[in-house]
């Protein structure tokens, strides 16, 4: 009898360790749809299509705040670095970045506003998101003399001479000048080149800048001396 017993106990220990198993093994099974980066995306770039995709993971691995409908966040911005493969959250897009012109630059660059009227802005055809070079003239010691100042900065805004945003399509007639992303140790040189002389914003062929590295822009050049 008692045997018998040990049987029955044991034959139900052994099916609720098969059911426990399998709703473990189920549950490590489960997934929810969610939005990663398909490339790295910098702060500031404005998500469109191919730079997101869904992917399915486990419940447990979902960050909070993560995003689960590509669709609903194109148009957005990044304004912290998301790496392909990350998942993209909530805290690192924005609407609009209309009102936070310095969002994403981190601790090494500064939104710096450099006057420029169209002349001095490559004909007006600088655009937001474009990249330019600094080149200075000074009159110092009664000679002219021309030098570059800066490379490779990132245009952020366009500004009219009341200091409003230019927006896309409007007219340049009246453009003050171009906020731009500038390293922060060439925030003085930059305000004592403007201020000494005239500074004309040069623009870069954007198949340079996604091809080749050289970027003063992000600091990879040594700082001078």
């Amino acid at each position: 009898m008692r045997g018998r017993w040990l049987l029955i106990v044991g034959v139900a220990l052994a099916v609720l360790g098969g059911a426990l198993t399998f709703a473990y093994l189920q549950s490590l099974d489960r997934r929810a749809p969610v939005v990663v980066a398909a490339r790295d995306l910098p702060p500031r770039h404005q998500i469109g299509p191919g730079d997101v995709r869904l992917t399915y993971l486990h419940p447990e691995a979902v960050l909070a705040g993560s995003l689960r409908d590509p669709a609903a966040i194109q148009g957005n911005w990044v304004v912290e670095q998301i790496f392909a493969g990350e998942q993209v959250t909530s805290a690192r897009t924005q609407l609009s970045l209309a009102d936070h012109c310095a969002w994403g630059l981190g601790a090494t660059h500064r939104a710096m506003f450099v006057p420029a009227g169209f002349a001095k802005a490559a004909g007006g055809a600088v655009r937001p998101g474009d990249r330019v070079d600094l080149v200075a003239v000074t009159t110092g010691y009664g000679e002219a003399m021309a030098y570059r100042l800066a490379s490779n900065l990132r245009v952020l805004e366009l500004r009219d001479e009341r200091g409003l945003q230019v927006a896309g399509g409007a007219s340049k007639s009246l453009l003050g000048g171009v906020l731009l992303a500038v390293p922060e140790y060439l925030v003085e040189p930059v305000a004592l080149a403007v201020a000494c002389g005239h500074v004309y914003a040069v623009l870069r062929d954007p198949l340079l800048f996604e091809h080749q590295m050289p970027d003063t822009e992000s600091g990879s050049e040594e700082e001078p001396q």
